[in-house]
C-alpha cells in the first residue's frame, strides 16, 4: 500500500509539474505577442494545400518577389526597408514562409522543395508571371532549386547573403529523424524551443547577423524576431527542428552550372562571405558578386536604400 501510495504522489507531481511548465509555455507565447510589431506586415492570404500563407504586394511594374530567411526568427521584417524603394518601378511581393512570421505554422516536417512548390504556388496564382526573385540567406536554395527546375517562373536570381552550397548537401540520417521527433514533443519540444528563441537567444541571433556598430538595429531586430518565433503555438518548433536536423538540405550544388543570371549581395562584413562567393564562382564563373561595406548577414536590413538601388540596377540590366 505505502509503495502505491509513493507511486501516486509521484504521478501526481509529475501531472502537476506537467501542468505548470505548459502553463508557462503558453505565458510565454502569449507575452512575446503583446507589442504587435508586426501588424504592418499582415495584408493578404494565399492558400496552398490547406495552408494559410500571408503576403505584402506594393507598386507597380514588373514584379519582384522577396524571400527572407528561414528560421523561426525570419519574417517579411527583413524586407521593410527596401520595399517602397523598389515600388516605385516595380510590382513588390514579399511572403512569410509556411511556418515563419504570420503565415500558418503546421506540425510537419520544412523541406527545401516543400517552400520550392509553394512559391512556384504563388507565383503562377499570385503573380500571374515570370518574376524576379531576391531572397535572403537559406532561401536562396529554393530559388536555386526553382529556378532550375521550373525556369519559365524565375528571371534573375538575387540572392543576399546566401549560404554555402555545400554545407546544405548532406542527406539527414535516421537519428536526425530520432532527434527531430524528440525535439517536437508537446512539452519538453516547446520547452527546449522556448529557451532557444528567448528574448536572450532573439538578442544572440540578431547581434550574430547585424555588423558590431549598429546597435539600435540590433535592438530593434531582436524585438522582432522575439515576436516572430512566438506568433501561433506550439507547432511554432516544427521549422526549427527541421533545421536543426538538417531537413532543410538541397543538391544545388548540382544545379548551380546550369544556372544564368545570378547575382550574389553580400556584406563586407560577413565572416564566411570570400568562401561562399568562391564556391559560387568555381561552379558558375557567370555568378555577379556585389559587396556593400558595413553590413554583415543582412545588407538589405542594414544598408536598405544602398541595397535597393543595387537590386533595381540587377533588374534593369545595368549590372
Amino acid at each position: 500500500d505505502m509503495k502505491k501510495l509513493k507511486a501516486t504522489k509521484v504521478l501526481i507531481n509529475t501531472a502537476l509539474a506537467l501542468i505548470v511548465v505548459k502553463g508557462v509555455n503558453n505565458m510565454v507565447f502569449k507575452s512575446a505577442r503583446k507589442k504587435n510589431l508586426t501588424s504592418d506586415y499582415v495584408k493578404y492570404d494565399f492558400t496552398y494545400k490547406n495552408t494559410t500563407i500571408n503576403y505584402i504586394k506594393k507598386g507597380e511594374g514588373s514584379p519582384v518577389l522577396l524571400v527572407h530567411d528561414v528560421s523561426a526568427f525570419s519574417s517579411i521584417y527583413e524586407w521593410h526597408k527596401i520595399i517602397d524603394t523598389l515600388a516605385r518601378k516595380h510590382t513588390v511581393y514579399a511572403v512569410d514562409l509556411p511556418g515563419c512570421g504570420h503565415s500558418e505554422k503546421n506540425a510537419i516536417t520544412y523541406t527545401v522543395y516543400l517552400y520550392q512548390l509553394v512559391i512556384a504556388a504563388f507565383i503562377k496564382r499570385v503573380i500571374g508571371q515570370k518574376t524576379d526573385i531576391v531572397t535572403s540567406g537559406l532561401s536562396s536554395a529554393i530559388a536555386l532549386q526553382l529556378k532550375y527546375y521550373d525556369p519559365k517562373l524565375i528571371n534573375k536570381v538575387i540572392l543576399s547573403a546566401p549560404i554555402k552550397p555545400s554545407s546544405i548537401e548532406k542527406l539527414p540520417k535516421l537519428t536526425d529523424e530520432f532527434v527531430k521527433n524528440m525535439m517536437n514533443f508537446q512539452i519538453m519540444g516547446t520547452t527546449l524551443y522556448n529557451m532557444y528563441t528567448s528574448k536572450i537567444g532573439a538578442y544572440i541571433k540578431a547581434c550574430s547577423q547585424i555588423s558590431k556598430g549598429n546597435r539600435q538595429l540590433k535592438r530593434d531586430t531582436y524585438r522582432v524576431y522575439h515576436e516572430n518565433a512566438h506568433i501561433g503555438d506550439s507547432k511554432n518548433k516544427y521549422l526549427s527542428s527541421s533545421l536543426v536536423n538538417g531537413f532543410m538540405f538541397s543538391r544545388e550544388k548540382y544545379l548551380i552550372p546550369a544556372i544564368d543570371d545570378i547575382y550574389i549581395i553580400n556584406g563586407y562584413d560577413e565572416p564566411d562571405r570570400k568562401a561562399i562567393v568562391d564556391e559560387f564562382k568555381e561552379l558558375n564563373k557567370t555568378t555577379h558578386v556585389i559587396t556593400i561595406n558595413n553590413a554583415k548577414y543582412l545588407p538589405h536590413l542594414e544598408k536598405g536604400t544602398t541595397f535597393a538601388n543595387v537590386v533595381l540596377k540587377i533588374m534593369n540590366g545595368q549590372i
